[in-house]
């Protein structure tokens, strides 16, 4: 791809606005991450231009699919909400990526409510102290409905240019020009809010960044290999090789490969508003795709389509975004009825607390390490604490047929526990 030469250097630009930013956000209580803001936080334009151009290049020179190794930190959707960004890096160790961090260590004993932490002892501190050096992947959706959606793009691409191997973004429905161009009753949509803030070829440059970012990612640990994406699959994509192969450097078209991996939802019981009963769950399973008329394009996914994915790209699920949850996290097929499930096919995670100061939700990321995962779960009056997952670890008696490859690790190490 080509690029303006600036005098701006893209590292020392990176630098700065991180600076200005983490010390803006310190200042302001979470609960006016949903007010209205049309003052620019950032006035230096031209160094915001030489970040997203710099983060551009390096997201053009990744695959359509990134490969990260645990440790790693999974993000949901943050929909310009910029004190739950902050507080995600706070609490999982992030900071040691800010080569000057004091500024954000300070308004912890400043009564700040942005990164402070009152929850009673979870053992918090002891589980987030084996995070070192892990990576971050956010799962797209990082504007629009929230009032700082340019603060937390821009943040988002200096840590890119910063840490290019650490950080890792890929796209979301949200990341495209049809979509941000879009009116919300919640507020102002990013096309307006860039405008107002910066200008329009700020807006237009933006837009090129997110036609580089990559369509997925491969995260796994011991156990295994997940997908991850923004929304999940559809009928035109058997493996990933296939996607790998996808021209993603366009706007999303409104149907297709690309379409679905941002917009489609796993096909679920609450979809129907009521439980099944047995006999009519196992009719339920044998359901693929179904179209969506909830997003007004792409597909619900159902077991059916899910299993031989996962089976023939040797994965153990998907992990996606793109829903809000009252929990933060949630997981579809999993063995609540006793079925085969050693990890639940989809897990959907949403990062944005009290989405849009009204849905009273918790945010949550998902944490992998080599043997184990976790959800830190944090809620707008800043609690946070850790949950397990059903992830730890999986009942080996009920793997399915195609996934043995994939924990084979584990299944060693479960029969030295017998023979101790």
């Amino acid at each position: 791809m080509t690029s303006t030469i600036r005098a701006t250097d893209p590292e020392e630009a990176a630098k700065s606005l991180l600076a200005q930013l983490t010390s803006f956000f310190n200042k302001h209580p979470s609960d006016e991450q949903w007010n209205r803001q049309q003052e620019a936080v950032l006035s230096d334009v031209e160094a915001v231009l030489a970040v997203t151009e710099a983060a551009a290049e390096a997201l053009h020179r990744e695959a359509n699919i990134v490969d990260i190794p645990a440790p790693a930190v999974v993000v949901g959707d943050i929909h310009g909400q910029c004190c739950d960004l902050l507080r995600i890096f706070k609490h999982t160790s992030g900071l040691d990526m800010f080569e000057n961090s004091s500024h954000l260590l300070s308004s912890a004993s400043s009564g700040c409510s942005t990164v402070r932490c009152d929850t009673p002892d979870n053992g918090l501190d002891d589980r987030l102290k084996r995070l070192r050096d892990h990576k971050y992947l956010f799962l797209g959706d990082y504007v629009d409905r929230g009032s700082f959606s340019c603060e937390c793009v821009v943040f988002l691409l200096a840590l890119k240019v910063l840490y290019p191997f650490r950080v890792f973004l890929i796209r979301g429905n949200h990341e495209s020009r049809c979509m941000t161009s879009r009116e919300y009753e919640e507020g102002l949509n990013f096309a307006m809010e860039c405008e107002l803030k910066f200008s329009q070829e700020v807006y237009e440059c933006i837009m090129k960044c997110f036609d580089c970012l990559p369509l997925g990612a491969l995260v796994h640990n011991d156990f295994g290999r997940w997908f991850c994406c923004h929304g999940g699959l559809g009928p035109k994509l058997n493996t990933l090789e296939e996607l790998q192969a996808v021209d993603r450097y366009v706007e999303p078209p409104l149907s297709g490969v690309v379409c679905d991996l941002l917009w489609a939802d796993p096909l679920l019981e609450d979809v129907l508003g009521y439980r099944l009963s047995d006999s009519d769950f196992a009719e339920f399973l044998e359901l693929d795709f179904l179209p969506n008329p909830t997003r007004g394009c792409s597909h619900f996914y159902g077991y059916s389509a899910l299993k031989p994915f996962l089976e023939h790209n040797n994965l153990l699920g998907i992990i996606r975004a793109h829903q809000c949850k009252e929990e933060g996290v949630s997981y579809a097929f999993t063995n609540d009825r006793k079925m085969d499930f050693v990890f639940p096919f989809v897990t959907t995670v949403f990062s944005a607390s009290n989405y849009c100061g009204t849905f009273g939700n918790k945010g949550a990321v998902m944490i992998f390490y080599d043997d184990e995962v976790n959800v830190l779960k944090f809620s707008s009056s800043n609690e946070v604490w850790i949950e397990a997952t059903p992830y730890n670890p999986p009942a080996m008696e009920n793997l399915p047929k195609g996934r043995e490859e994939s924990l084979e690790l584990v299944q060693e190490e479960i029969a030295e526990e017998e023979e101790e």
